[in-house]
């Protein structure tokens, strides 16, 4: 969390001494995000405080502050937690003997994945091949005897075409 002290040398170093937010992240272990997101609140908050009428937003914009950066001290918390689990589970993998590493490998790791790539190529297969039936249904959804009588149909109009135009034949 941000402190008001911590927040006051933020702008002091981004107003007076015009430092770049680069070097302000970098000397105060901050992201550049979280600079950029203070310096814009600050300022808006330095309009607003002196207005009666814009003293719910204001508080509002506090509250958001506290916790956003109480956000951000959860997230550190879980990246550190994560890290600390990562670290005990390879500090686990000397121990493990030959058939729990083949537990893990083949049984958890492999055969998962393994699973995991049948039942896609499964799914991939059965949609194709919905697809292709419903292609087909289309393409004969019309009865053969309707069919039959449309082409008839544009036949005779082409011989009626060709008549007029002075083709004829036996």
């Amino acid at each position: 969390m941000i402190d008001v002290a911590t927040l006051s040398v933020i702008r002091r170093w981004a107003l007076r001494e015009q430092l770049s937010i680069r070097e302000i992240a970098r000397r105060t272990g901050l992201s550049r995000n979280t600079i950029r997101k203070y310096l814009r609140v600050a300022a808006y908050l330095k309009q607003i405080q002196t207005d009666p009428e814009m003293a719910d937003e204001a508080a509002v914009l506090r509250r958001w502050q506290h916790l956003s950066d109480e956000e951000s001290q959860l997230k550190k918390a879980l990246k550190d937690l994560e890290a600390h689990v990562d670290r005990q589970a390879h500090d686990h993998y000397p121990r493990l003997s030959e058939t729990e590493i083949q537990a893990l490998v083949v049984d958890d790791k492999w055969l998962a994945a393994m699973g995991a790539a049948a039942h896609g190529e499964l799914d991939r297969i059965t949609q194709r091949l919905t697809q292709r039936v419903k292609e087909l249904a289309d393409r004969y959804d019309a009865p053969l005897p309707a069919v039959a009588k449309l082409a008839d149909e544009l036949q005779a109009r082409v011989d009626e075409h060709l008549v007029r135009m002075g083709f004829t034949w036996n």
